[in-house]
């Protein structure tokens, strides 16, 4: 009988296995839209072109070994559709890297994933997928191609290796390569919009730029070629400093350039007449001179180690030659003694701290290259910074200012959204997890696998019953969580949260020592419609003060995230202060702080620590740790200062204090206190313009009548615009300002002839 029906599938064309194949298939797909797995999908190129809509079954399998787990995640397409084939190169040969838009069967929400290969585990063919977080670029036919890059199923960004030009995918269950360059041999290195940012000077988190002195230095110098920021790099030190102000009139103004004798243009036309480089001095012996190779190596290394002797001699030498070395020196070469002298005079000034080009030309290119990704990736490039510094606080919130300042919002931790890592969410920047106080890596990650395997947490209950069995998760660290705002998304307030888990964690441990033990509960008693009026509920407690949940975000994160103190302040802070908290910080570059020693500063924020020590003549003094939007600064205060302002110097009192910078070796500054003003006395000038005297004499009785009521501190200034006058009114007149007082004036007047001025501090003092 078997072979009758061998022979039959035989005629058809058929062997067995095909016939039950093609069965299966048909089976398939009548049932492909019922199974739990299936999604409505959007299929795209490697270059992001998109394709076509597909149905897939959405899976994932758990991979159980001795050394670790794995979990595989799955795309399984109808029977017969295979998007390689259907795709082919023009080549004919088959390759993969199509990627596939699928939708969260729970929240709707799309993400893209990166299709592997093939997994033939089962009779239907099956796809590897993983999930896609981060740009990079690949190339085909020197072509350039934007593609989406993919992470690694175990919390590991790095999902893949660069070697010979192509970026290989090392997850355990298959291997893939996308042929790819490094984005950094995609750089124009002459690009205008990127040297024109650099020449803005807000160079936060460039290589080399970020300093307060750099900064100032490319927005003065405003570079228009790599070649200047060569030379930038080079000058910006100790001897070439000095040259600065000579090489950026020599760049905007062509006619100020000089040479002392015309063998020195070739030389130094490309550093518009200035010495920058080692090599230029080297080359100048060579030519005005006649010195070898070897020779004027020679001299610049005697000329770095400042060796006197040497020196003396080597200025004979390069002036009158030196018939045994074979050089016949600066005058047998037509070139005038005084002339000579001035030279040699420039180079050892000069040589004393200079760098050689090729170690400057190596620094700026690297800061090219993260002005770059700063420029055309902000987010991105913000986020990973930050990631570079995330056991630095006061270095994090420095950038989190510049992020704000640069239009990018910082979220919250979040246990659903976020990363360990500081990560990229919908353009803005999710603080990471890692970086909350006694949350250690090894639990984030747990934490984090548990929600790629199983999906988002659900709620506080739900995330505390998957979690609490993970190693180093203790009350201390839900605690944190809690403070930090990576909760928030669980349906509930952070003081709800911290009503209620403890009571939530004792009824999960309960639980499962009955499940240990083989107890039932009274809990596994009850129908499944039963089980929520078990469930613990959150109490009604509402939600902390905005100060109370800043202060929570300072202490397990060292900075504030969804707010700060003195952001309403913020404009006033910034028009008053000479110097930041973080200019204080040690600087391991310029290896100081920004400020100066005895340099006279202006600081402004929240007392946030103070200690008081006793004299030896038993007189009271203080040391304060100020706080600004960027970080903080140690503030001392002796006796005399101490008494006079003693009812400003309370914790979360907000201040400016003047005084004397005080530097220590390879340690953040400190500030020596002068003087102390509060925030709320700062002193403002209210400004009420006249079209002319005549307008003004008329209205005056006017003007005075809104000002009756109001006295205080802030002066009142008149300025007829005709006559170009000003007239300030007796202090008698002074008046506090407030919205009372200019919705007045602006109401009768307009809101253009009324105008408030804030006093420069020094005014204050």
């Amino acid at each position: 009988m078997s072979d009758i029906f061998k022979k039959r599938m035989a005629l058809c064309g058929n062997t067995v296995s095909d016939s039950i194949r093609i069965q299966s298939d048909e089976i398939m797909q009548k049932t492909f839209t019922n199974d739990l797995g299936y999604r409505q999908c959007k299929l795209y190129s490697r270059t992001m072109e998109y394709l076509e809509d597909v149905e897939i079954k959405y899976q994932y399998s758990q991979v159980y070994t001795i050394n670790k787990d794995q979990v595989e995640y799955l795309a399984q397409f109808r029977p017969g559709y295979f998007p390689e084939k259907k795709y082919m190169e023009p080549d004919g040969i088959e390759r993969f890297g199509f990627y596939i838009e699928i939708p969260d069967k729970n929240t709707g929400v799309h993400e893209m994933w990166l299709i592997l290969g093939k997994n033939d585990k089962n009779s239907f063919i099956r796809y590897n997928i993983l999930k896609c977080n981060w740009m990079f670029k690949w190339v085909k036919n020197k072509q350039i191609y934007s593609c989406l890059g993919i992470i690694r199923n175990r919390n590991n960004y790095n999902s893949g290796v660069w070697s010979d030009g192509f970026f290989t995918s090392v997850d355990n269950q298959s291997q893939f390569i996308i042929p790819t360059t490094p984005i950094t041999e995609t750089i124009d290195y002459n690009d205008k919009n990127v040297l024109a940012s650099i020449g803005t000077g807000k160079c936060d988190g460039i290589f080399q730029l970020e300093s307060s002195g750099m900064k100032s230095f490319m927005k003065e110098l405003k570079p228009n070629s790599l070649e200047d920021m060569i030379a930038g790099i080079s000058l910006y030190r100790p001897g070439p400093m000095d040259f600065i102000p000579q090489y950026i009139k020599g760049k905007n103004d062509a006619s100020s350039i000089s040479y002392d004798c015309p063998q020195l243009e070739p030389i130094l036309n490309s550093t518009y007449g200035c010495i920058v480089y080692q090599e230029q001095v080297m080359q100048i012996v060579r030519d005005l001179a006649g010195y070898s190779l070897g020779r004027s190596d020679l001299l610049r290394r005697a000329m770095s180690k400042k060796k006197g002797e040497e020196m003396k001699r080597e200025r004979q030498i390069f002036l009158y030659g030196d018939e045994a070395s074979g050089i016949p020196g600066c005058v047998k070469n037509g070139i005038d003694e005084q002339v000579a002298n001035k030279i040699y005079d420039e180079m050892l000034d000069f040589a004393n701290y200079a760098f050689n080009k090729s170690h400057a030309a190596a620094y700026a290119v690297v800061a090219y290259q993260t002005a770059w990704l700063k420029y055309y990736y902000p987010v991105e490039y913000m986020a990973a910074l930050m990631t570079s510094v995330i056991d630095n606080p006061s270095k994090v919130a420095e950038y989190i200012y510049a992020s704000r300042q640069m239009g990018i919002q910082i979220l919250p931790p979040d246990i659903n959204n976020g990363e360990a890592d500081f990560s990229v969410d919908e353009g803005n920047i999710r603080y990471g997890l890692s970086a909350i106080k006694s949350v250690g890596r090894p639990v984030v990650r747990a934490m984090l696998e548990e929600r790629r395997t199983f999906g988002p947490y659900k709620n506080l209950e739900d995330f505390i019953t998957r979690v609490s069995s993970k190693e180093g998760l203790n009350k201390r660290t839900i605690e944190n969580l809690i403070k930090a705002g990576a909760l928030d998304t669980l349906g509930g307030t952070r003081k709800q949260f911290m009503s209620i888990y403890i009571q939530i964690m004792d009824h999960v441990n309960q639980e499962k020592k009955y499940s240990m033990s083989g107890q039932m509960s009274l809990f596994d008693l009850v129908g499944e419609e039963e089980k929520a009026d078990f469930q613990i509920r959150m109490p009604d407690v509402g939600e902390y003060s905005k100060e109370n949940k800043l202060a929570f975000e300072k202490e397990v994160l060292g900075v504030y995230i969804s707010g700060h103190p003195l952001e309403e302040h913020e404009e006033r802070w910034r028009r008053m202060i000479s110097a930041t908290t973080a200019d204080f910080q040690f600087d391991e570059e310029l290896n100081r702080t920004k400020v100066h020693d005895g340099e006279k500063s202006v600081v402004g924020g929240m007392i946030v620590d103070k200690t008081v020590k006793y004299t030896k003549t038993n007189q009271v003094m203080a040391f304060l740790t100020l706080e600004d939007l960027l970080g903080t600064v140690e503030v001392v205060i002796f006796p005399r200062d101490y008494e006079k302002n003693r009812q400003w110097l309370e914790i979360n009192e907000k201040v400016f204090i003047s005084g004397r910078v005080s530097e220590e070796d390879e340690k953040a500054s400190k500030l020596i206190c002068e003087k102390v003003i509060p925030f709320e006395r700062t002193k403002r000038e209210l400004w009420i313009q006249f079209p002319d005297k005549e307008t003004f004499l008329d209205e005056e009785q006017i003007v005075y009548g809104y000002l009756a009521d109001s006295e205080g501190e802030d002066e009142v200034i008149i300025y007829c615009a005709k006559e170009r006058a000003v007239k300030r009114l007796p202090k008698n007149r002074n008046i506090q300002i407030n919205e009372q007082v200019l919705s007045r004036l602006m109401n009768h007047f307009g809101e253009s002839r009324v105008k408030v001025v804030e006093k420069a501090i020094e005014n204050h003092f």
